[in-house]
């Protein structure tokens, strides 16, 4: 497979993640809706969460612009805030398996995802690419980057806030949040969660 028939399918992995988000929060019903009759909302929506996008951007930047590296986890070209804070001069890198949605000359980073050795019980990054992983920005200190900062917001698997706070107790600095609109039909659910991590 070439790499651009590899893009193309993340690309549209990433879309279907972001189209289940947009339904929770419109309160569609998957299995009963005629899909294909959304599209129109589903761009519509994504327009939309730009303009809240940068003004969580903003939020985030007031509680992070001390960090030296910032590295924020598992979004896309429409979900990062990293060209955001770019603008306003933090220096980021975009962890993510979704890396191929951006434009390389704005955002930095690398395909990957964070994980949580047990045995060794550190904090890693897990790069796809095993040949860039010794010289690739990872949590521990041993390797070229030092990441001091480590953000993300939701929707998020539980098992990925549970390591993100695991490693906020080891290395780093922490910021989990969400953004939205206050009719969403998942808002409670989201502060929910971010009230148990909080809690954590």
């Amino acid at each position: 497979m070439d790499n651009k028939n590899l893009n193309n399918i993340i690309y549209s992995e990433y879309l279907a993640m972001l189209f289940i988000e947009f339904s929770k929060a419109q309160g569609i019903d998957l299995e009963k809706e005629n899909l294909s009759t959304k599209e129109k909302e589903f761009n519509g929506w994504i327009k939309a969460m730009q303009q809240v996008k940068n003004l969580y951007a903003d939020l985030v930047f007031d509680k992070i612009s001390d960090s030296i590296l910032t590295a924020e986890l598992g979004k896309g070209r429409l979900n990062s805030i990293v060209p955001d804070l770019n603008k306003k001069g933090i220096e980021t890198i975009a962890i993510t398996p979704y890396i191929e949605t951006f434009d390389s000359t704005i955002v930095q980073g690398s395909s990957g995802k964070i994980s949580y050795n047990s045995h060794t019980q550190d904090i890693e990054i897990k790069y796809e690419n095993p040949e860039i992983q010794a010289f690739a920005p990872n949590i521990t200190p041993n390797y070229f980057y030092q990441i001091d900062t480590l953000i993300t917001h939701l929707p998020m698997k539980s098992k990925s806030i549970s390591t993100l706070i695991e490693t906020s107790r080891r290395y780093n600095d922490v910021a989990i949040g969400t953004y939205g609109f206050t009719e969403d039909k998942d808002i409670d659910s989201k502060i929910r969660r971010l009230q148990e991590a909080k809690d954590k």
